[in-house]
Parts: C-alpha cells; structure tokens; sequence
C-alpha cells in the first residue's frame, strides 16, 4: 500500500528454498544445501534474474535486478 507502483512476486518451484525481500531489497535463503543452483527472480510477470550459484561458497553476493519492460512481459 505504501508503494503503489512497486509490484514484485518471487516464484519457487518444487523447492524449500526461498525468500521475500526486506525493506531494503536484501534476501537470504538459510541452510542451502551445498552445490550448484539456480537463482531466479520473478518480477512483473517475467523472469528478470537467472544465476547459476556454487553454495559451496558461503560468502555473500550481490546482483542488480531491473525490471522488464512491457515489452519483454507481453512476449
């Protein structure tokens, strides 16, 4: 409500592993196992993010998400 134009959805599929974001934009998906995956972002009713992963690598990692056009929605 407070933020009107700011429309985002995260979608998992057969999968535990999630999160919504903070105030802030930050997530973070405790206890991945360790391994290779696939990180997807969801926005706007397309795909605007998708990051193959080592969770092998505790560190923290940082990506920039822009949203998708209409265009880019609409195909």
């Amino acid at each position: 409500a407070e933020y009107p134009h700011i429309m985002i959805s995260v979608i998992v599929v057969d999968s535990p592993y999630f999160s919504p974001l903070d105030e802030r934009g930050n997530f973070t998906i405790p206890n991945v196992p360790d391994g290779k995956a696939t990180l997807k972002v969801w926005t706007r009713g397309g795909w605007a993010h998708k990051d193959e992963v080592d969770t092998t690598k505790k560190d923290d990692f940082n990506i920039k998400v822009a949203t998708p056009s209409d265009k880019d929605v609409a195909e």
